[in-house]
């Protein structure tokens, strides 16, 4: 059986991370991709070039900010 990948960011980390868009650029091609919100809204994602990448949680832009800590269970 496979493993589960996560990722985690600390408070501080999303208070000084940029605001979120409503776009956001396919890592693949670069194009503007309307960013949608999982339920509840916590986290924000793409969906592009039949893949999805997470861009954001709690409307901050983490895709430049490097995780406090992430693995595999």
């Amino acid at each position: 059986m496979g493993k589960t990948p996560y990722i985690g960011f600390g408070n501080e980390q999303l208070a000084s991370a940029p605001n979120l868009g409503k776009t956001a650029k396919c890592p693949e091609c670069g194009a503007e991709v309307q960013i949608e919100n999982s339920e509840p809204p916590i986290l924000q994602f793409i969906t592009h070039c039949g893949k999805s990448w997470l861009v954001g949680v709690k409307g901050k832009d983490i895709r430049n900010v490097k995780p406090a800590c992430s693995g595999k269970l």
